[in-house]
């Protein structure tokens, strides 16, 4: 939900009735235009609506941009495009009767890329984002007034949202617990209906041009009331490293911008290999010579190659001796009708 930020105000409204207080991201002038260039901020959204609710404010300095992301060159661009077309659509979506926002869910396993992205995103675009903990959240009337200090043009990102109960589907009775180090510091008591409200509800339309991200590792916990259109729009996987990824790395770390005779070789390893681009990153820091850190790459895909064969013998071997154990018990069944039927 992407909401560009009106800085023109009506003269005529007083101060005291507006209660949404818009954040005015600092500019600065550059001094071979007339353009102003925005410094992008991150916003901790904070407060347990228990006396004080505060907004921490931080330049956003990331580096990551479309460019540098190791991922899919085609999800790049269905990516970019769906970012400008929401850009383009104003009056659209007034002539539709929705509200001017857009939802992402990045969903796949961990140190594939989720925050690079979003912050690639939030380069791209020049907007603001809003970082909301939703273990933070104590109620439903905490989480309006956390949204309410949110600003038009910005990104609302609510990472690892399956760690929330609240949002977990409630067909299943998994008992699985999140992985998150984050812990919530007080009982969170905010509903499921009152998230889905601020997402494409009534009070969804309190911002213009805004972007709402939700991340997850675990997509199957999340309730599929969630996951419609309207409020997670479009489903991005960020899967493990492919060898497109691999050479967006290669270009920026070790500036290949061509082919290497090593690539073949990588890709075939990365066809078969779990891993992420953040551990081929760290590979690739290793050294200032192309050739000793391409060896060392493939040296580390063959061995976790090698890790993650040993671990499917393992789990091959273990579901091999529970059909023995099965097929043992059911003779004895059998051996044991055998008798009494026979008696």
């Amino acid at each position: 939900m992407l909401s560009f930020l009106d800085s023109r105000i009506t003269k005529n409204l007083k101060d005291d009735q507006i209660n949404v207080k818009f954040a005015k991201s600092e500019t600065i002038e550059d001094s071979n235009s007339k353009t102003r260039k925005k410094f992008i901020k991150l916003h901790n959204l904070q407060g347990y609506c228990s006396g004080y609710d505060k907004k921490q404010s931080v330049n956003l300095d990331h580096p990551s941009t479309f460019d540098t992301l190791a991922m899919d060159p085609i999800m790049k661009k269905n990516i970019i495009d769906d970012l400008d077309l929401f850009l383009q659509r104003k009056d659209f979506y007034k002539k539709v009767g929705k509200a001017w926002k857009r939802g992402y869910l990045l969903y796949g396993p961990p140190r594939t890329g989720k925050s690079s992205l979003i912050a690639a995103m939030a380069n791209y675009l020049k907007f603001d984002i809003y970082d909301l903990q939703l273990n933070n959240v104590v109620s439903d009337s905490c989480l309006k007034k956390m949204m309410l200090n949110t600003s038009n043009r910005s990104i609302i990102v609510i990472e690892d949202i399956d760690c929330s109960k609240q949002t977990h589907d409630r067909k299943r009775t998994s008992s699985s617990s999140c992985t998150s180090p984050v812990q919530p510091k007080r009982f969170s008591q905010f509903s499921l209906s009152g998230l889905l409200n601020f997402i494409d509800g009534l009070w969804s339309c309190c911002g213009d041009e805004r972007i709402i991200i939700f991340t997850t590792n675990h997509k199957k916990r999340l309730d599929p009331a969630l996951l419609r259109p309207g409020r997670m729009d479009v489903h991005i996987h960020m899967s493990y490293l492919t060898i497109d990824g691999f050479k967006t790395l290669a270009a920026n770390y070790l500036n290949i911008l061509d082919h290497h005779w090593r690539f073949t070789e990588i890709e075939d390893l990365l066809s078969g290999t779990k891993v992420t681009p953040v551990e081929v990153a760290e590979e690739l820091m290793k050294s200032d010579d192309q050739e000793v850190v391409l060896e060392g790459v493939v040296k580390f895909l063959q061995r976790k190659k090698t890790e993650e064969d040993a671990a499917k013998e393992r789990i091959n071997k273990g579901k091999d001796a529970v059909l023995e154990v099965e097929e043992k018990k059911k003779k004895i069944d059998a051996e044991k009708e055998k008798i009494e039927s026979s008696g």
